[in-house]
């Protein structure tokens, strides 16, 4: 995930999947669509990539999954649409455990 030696390969990629199984846990407790998972992790990756990111990596992925949240829009009774896909910001961080 990182862009390290190709001796690191095996362990990059455990780190990675390590990094969706929990993306899919907090995904699947906050009951969220896959295409807002798919973008949170694509956001992640790329931050993740570019940056040395600290702490806990649930708490990076919850941020990652409210930027994509924001980013949606549902339609409402009168044909109009709401910011978000109705996942609180409260919900997220209950989820992901951040204090």
């Amino acid at each position: 995930m990182r862009g390290e030696e190709s001796s690191d390969s095996e362990s990059s990629r455990m780190e990675e999947s390590s990094v969706r199984r929990s993306l899919e846990t907090l995904c699947q407790e906050l009951n969220m669509d896959e295409q807002t998972a798919t973008e949170a992790m694509d956001n992640f990756t790329a931050i993740w990539n570019t940056y040395t990111l600290e702490g806990d990596v649930v708490h990076w992925l919850a941020c990652s999954l409210y930027s994509a949240c924001r980013k949606g829009s549902t339609p409402t009774v009168g044909k109009g649409l709401m910011e978000g896909n109705c996942v609180s910001l409260t919900r997220i961080l209950r989820s992901s455990k951040l204090r």
